[in-house]
Order: C-alpha cells, then structure tokens, then sequence
C-alpha cells in the first residue's frame, strides 16, 4: 500500500490483516515516511480498531 486511501479501501474490503501489516510496516520505519505523524497514526489505529470491531461482530 502506499497511499491513506489504500490502507482505507483495504478495510473497506474486509483485508483488514493487510491493513494493520502495513500500518506496522509504516510504524517500525517511520523514518522512511516522514509524511505520516502521530496523529496520523493514532487516526489509522482507530480506523483498524473499528473494523477489528465491527469484523469481529459480524462472524
């Protein structure tokens, strides 16, 4: 993924694993993407908590 809206449309497709290795990815090289700051990431969390959330309800 390189882009917020792949991560989004990951989600919204239910590959919500793909989505939080990334958003890990991202974490653990964060000097590689400057462009993301902590509340980028604690709005991505959230977003990957929801669907956590809302996938779990749904099984």
């Amino acid at each position: 993924m390189r882009k917020t809206a792949d991560f989004n449309a990951a989600i919204d497709a239910g590959k919500i694993e793909d989505a939080e290795r990334w958003l890990e990815y991202i974490r653990a090289n964060r000097e590689k993407f400057p462009q993301y700051d902590d509340v980028w990431f604690a709005d991505r969390q959230s977003d990957l908590d929801l669907a956590k959330k809302i996938n779990k309800k749904n099984k």
